[in-house]
């Protein structure tokens, strides 16, 4: 199982769920919740706020990432913020969008509903060059607020379910990422 610690931009594609219900059935506060975290998220993301990002991560997954390396949950932060601060020369996210309009619920037999949102961004690095990201980002919920996670390879998504059994029986994919010239 591989980790990709500083993975920016992960994804679930969300085809086939057993709930298809949208966001408009979550109460009221919960939506704005969730729409105050997604927000926040995108501004992390394009501003390149390392810090910021690390605290949209779920727990159990943050957990789950530093166990596989060996590290406490606390090292697994640090090292991840120096990644994206440090190692990460001419990379980045230029547009990302969470489309909430067009988010989908899936009923976790854990008793949580979890919210698929469609995802774009435009990104750029060294290696790749420019390219678009689709997909699906989960927005996990916890207490009073929402986390968020999008696979970015089958290693990523063999961790959210690892952490997340429940997420087991959805269909999940990884992003789709197409080059730009």
């Amino acid at each position: 199982m591989r980790c990709l610690a500083a993975g920016l931009v992960l994804s679930l594609a969300c085809a086939g769920l057993t709930a298809k219900a949208d966001i408009s059935g979550l109460p009221e506060a919960t939506r704005s919740t969730l729409e105050a975290r997604a927000t926040g998220m995108t501004a992390a993301l394009l501003t390149g706020d390392a810090e910021g990002l690390f605290d949209f991560l779920p727990p159990p997954l943050i957990a789950q990432m530093a166990a596989l390396l060996g590290q406490s949950p606390a090292e697994f932060r640090a090292r991840f913020i120096d990644n994206l601060e440090n190692n990460r020369p001419g990379t980045g996210i230029t547009e990302h969008r969470l489309d909430l309009s067009g988010a989908t619920l899936f009923q976790g037999d854990d008793g949580l509903s979890y919210v698929m949102v469609p995802t774009k961004s435009r990104a750029f690095d060294p290696f790749r060059g420019k390219f678009r990201v689709s997909g699906t980002t989960v927005a996990i919920p916890a207490s009073d607020t929402w986390h968020f996670f999008t696979i970015s390879d089958v290693g990523a998504l063999d961790l959210l379910v690892a952490a997340y059994p429940a997420l087991a029986d959805a269909p999940l994919v990884p992003v789709t990422l197409t080059p730009e010239p």
